[in-house]
């Protein structure tokens, strides 16, 4: 270019048109080289742009798809979390549930032992009821026996004690065949008789002194102290007995 521009710089003819298309010329191939150039860059300016733009893109395309495989792991560790929380629960649940099992087989066998104890209990509650019931009733059997051999007894001392006064008892002038009189007689323990009283008087005042007397000559019953302290305490302190003339 610079080559063809020095030709044309140093030609032959001088006259003005030549200058002039010769001025005309490099004017022209200026423009031509300032629009090539200016094209150029334009085309160069245009591509870098196109690069930049296709390189923005291409990053924010990487970027997202980035985010995307940050967001896919992200979900993956949570759905590695999740599972495994999801194991831990139902391990969790399955402890708890055998341990339920366990609790209410305890609660089953409980609930046997509690009826077949409640069972039993009321068998031996019945069978106790029933020997006791036995036993009241062989008490009160027992006691009828004992306060009938005791009743017996004393019928005996009785007649015993009649028996022994008749033996000392001296019938006075105006005692009346057949008659009687109510006799009371104290004993000591040991068959001392301490006191003997009419408690109510006949009316003939020899017959009641004379039977008075008779405990007095009779003294004592030796028999006495054979008898157990409970039944002289409750029965032999003191006896009334009718005396029969």
């Amino acid at each position: 270019m610079r080559a063809f521009l020095k030709n044309l710089s140093q030609g032959t003819e001088a006259d003005d048109s030549t200058v002039n298309v010769k001025r005309t010329t490099l004017i022209t191939v200026g423009l031509i080289v300032v629009v090539v150039m200016a094209s150029m860059c334009v085309l160069a300016f245009y591509a870098s742009f196109k690069a930049l733009s296709a390189a923005s893109a291409i990053d924010d395309a990487w970027q997202t798809q980035r985010v995307r495989i940050l967001d896919i792991e992200a979900r993956s560790v949570q759905a590695s979390t999740d599972s495994n929380d999801v194991k831990v629960n139902q391990s969790n649940i399955q402890k708890e549930l055998v341990e339920t099992n366990n609790r209410l087989s305890w609660l089953q066998q409980t609930v046997q032992q509690s009826v077949s104890y409640r069972s039993t209990k009321d068998a031996m509650d019945a069978d106790r009821a029933a020997v006791l019931a036995k036993a009241d009733a062989e008490k009160a059997d027992a006691q009828k026996l004992m306060v009938a051999a005791e009743q017996k007894g004393v019928e005996n001392f009785d007649r015993l004690l009649l028996a022994r006064l008749q033996e000392r008892w001296v019938r006075p002038e105006g005692a009346a065949a057949g008659s009687t009189v109510d006799l009371v007689v104290h004993f000591a323990p040991d068959g001392t008789i301490t006191n003997a009283m009419v408690p109510r008087p006949s009316g003939v005042k020899e017959v009641d002194d004379s039977v008075i007397k008779a405990a007095a000559d009779l003294a004592k019953i030796p028999e006495m102290t054979t008898v157990n302290r409970g039944i002289y305490m409750k029965y032999l302190q003191q006896r009334e007995v009718k005396f029969l003339m």
